[in-house]
């Protein structure tokens, strides 16, 4: 479970919009095979932006791979590795409806349930519009 705060930026124009979103994960079983469930809940990015996605976890030493697909025309990759002393990094590539994202994110967990998470992306389409997102996840 990960509740994320949201800002949207674009360069040359002063302020930005902010928002909420709430994002569910579960491995199927004890298989590879991950659905995700996330909605935005409210902020200027208003509500109900939701979106259902199936992925699978392609587990290696030297870092995880994730392959997803899903809903509004969703496709993605994301490379996640293990930093050590409970940190963690991704870089990501998602399409979605006919939009390219390209992400990179960084984690630390306090615990084996509690992380902390800051990411960073940017639209292929529009270079000046920018995300940055703070998210707080709980794994059961």
């Amino acid at each position: 479970i990960s509740v994320s705060y949201n800002q949207l930026s674009v360069s040359g124009v002063s302020g930005h919009a902010n928002g909420w979103s709430l994002a569910a994960t579960a491995a199927i079983a004890n298989s590879n095979v991950i659905v995700q469930a996330q909605t935005t809940i409210g902020g200027d990015l208003g509500n109900g932006a939701d979106q259902a996605i199936l992925g699978y976890v392609f587990k290696n030493p030297a870092a995880d791979v994730i392959v997803a697909v899903g809903s509004n025309e969703f496709y993605g990759v994301r490379l996640r590795k293990d930093l050590g002393s409970n940190f963690e990094a991704s870089l990501t590539y998602a399409r979605e409806s006919g939009e390219n994202l390209y992400g990179a994110s960084v984690g630390y967990s306090f615990t084996k349930q509690v992380s902390l998470d800051l990411s960073y992306a940017k639209l292929d389409s529009d270079p000046s519009l920018t995300q940055w997102t703070a998210g707080l996840r709980y794994n059961f």
